[in-house]
Order: C-alpha cells, then sequence, then structure tokens
C-alpha cells in the first residue's frame, strides 16, 4: 500500500511494546515475544515466529535499498503502475537477480536493538552506494525491466549504469587533466548523450556514506 503512494522515502522501525498502547497492554496476551527493557523491541508473536521478522527485517533493507536510488525507484513504479505488478514482487524480483551478484544483507547480523538495526541500515547502503555495487544495482534493474518489455521506461536506468561506471573509471574524480568535476563536465564533453544535468542528478544515489 505504502509504496502505491510513490513516496520519496519510506521510514522503517521495529515493533516497539510503548507503554500506554494497546500492544503493551495486551502484550501477554498478543503472545509477543519481546526484550524486558525499554524500548521493548518485538521478537516474535505467536503468527510471527523469529525467522519470518528476520526476513521482513531483509526485505527492509532492500526496499531501503531501491528507494535511495531514484531513477530505480521511479522506474519501479512506472512498471508497476504500466504493467498493473505488485511493488513487493518486483522489488523481490530485483532482490533475486543482485543477490547473485551482491549480497549485503545476508551477511548483516541483525541484533534486536535499535543500534544494530541503524548499523545494519548503514552497513548494507554503504556497500551498495560503492560505484561497481551501483553499477549492479542498477544492470539489474534493467534486466528487470527487460523481463517486464518495459526498456521503453528505463532510459534512467541506462544513464545510471553509465553514470556509476564513469565514477569507477576515476572521470568523475578532480584531480587530473582527463578527468570531470562534476556531471555537468561530462555532459558538457559528450561523455553522456543526455544534455539535461539534471538527470543526471536523479540517477545518484540519495544516500551519504556513514561512519
Amino acid at each position: 500500500f505504502v509504496l502505491g503512494l510513490r513516496p520519496g522515502k519510506v521510514h522503517f522501525s521495529p515493533l516497539l511494546l510503548l507503554p500506554g498502547t494497546r500492544f503493551f497492554d495486551q502484550r501477554d496476551q498478543l503472545g509477543f515475544v519481546y526484550d524486558d527493557q525499554p524500548p521493548y523491541m518485538v521478537r516474535a508473536n505467536e503468527s510471527f515466529p523469529p525467522d519470518e521478522i528476520r526476513k521482513a527485517e531483509d526485505l527492509v533493507l532492500w526496499v531501503m535499498a531501491a528507494l535511495f536510488f531514484p531513477a530505480i525507484r521511479d522506474a519501479l513504479y512506472e512498471l508497476c503502475s504500466r504493467n498493473g505488478l505488485g511493488h513487493i514482487d518486483v522489488i523481490e524480483d530485483w532482490v533475486e537477480r543482485l543477490s547473485k551478484k551482491i549480497d549485503p544483507v545476508s551477511e548483516v547480523k541483525l541484533d534486536f536493538t535499535i543500534e544494530a538495526q541503524n548499523l545494519a541500515r548503514r552497513s548494507v547502503m554503504n556497500i551498495l552506494t560503492q560505484p561497481e555495487n551501483a553499477v549492479l544495482c542498477y544492470e539489474t534493474m534493467f534486466e528487470v525491466m527487460q523481463a517486464n518489455n518495459a526498456v521503453d521506461l528505463a532510459d534512467d536506468i541506462r544513464l545510471g549504469i553509465d553514470y556509476y561506471k564513469a565514477v569507477g573509471e576515476g572521470k568523475l574524480a578532480p584531480g587530473s587533466s582527463t578527468e570531470f568535476e562534476d556531471a555537468r563536465q561530462l555532459v558538457d564533453q559528450g561523455v553522456f548523450s543526455v544534455k539535461d544535468v539534471n538527470k543526471i542528478n536523479r540517477v545518484k544515489t540519495v544516500w551519504v556514506t556513514a561512519a
């Protein structure tokens, strides 16, 4: 439902049993397994066992990854809208293909603390936004578009591939006469076929690498 609203970003949070809420007051009746210290993070309940919670947390990390690449996010929305596909179905297809090439999510240790959750997100995004891995993200999304007969919606995906290949090759790093400080120079020099530098900015990740 949320992705159907085409959000630019979604903020996820594990289920917390906050005092004063119905979940907190009825925690035993509802069968919650939870930490006995604030913020009372839920580990499982009768219908949501720990392994299913881990699958949900993994999916959250992948959905977040897609949303932090605006061009991938918007291609996802357009593809689903035109072809009548489910957003999660398409993301899972993207994940299945991408995880065969790189899978930082499976290597994450997800402890039941807010700090561990935040660390997991930083770790995954710091890896996926490295230029060589961003290329894989874009190339895999192009595969998804091809598989759904939607390459006509994939211009920005192609551009994302070209952009991150250029970054990986050092063409965007200042310091030499053969390199460029920003995307505008690449457009001016004809390295990219587009004329609108704003299109270049759209394919950049909006994730800010964090320690």
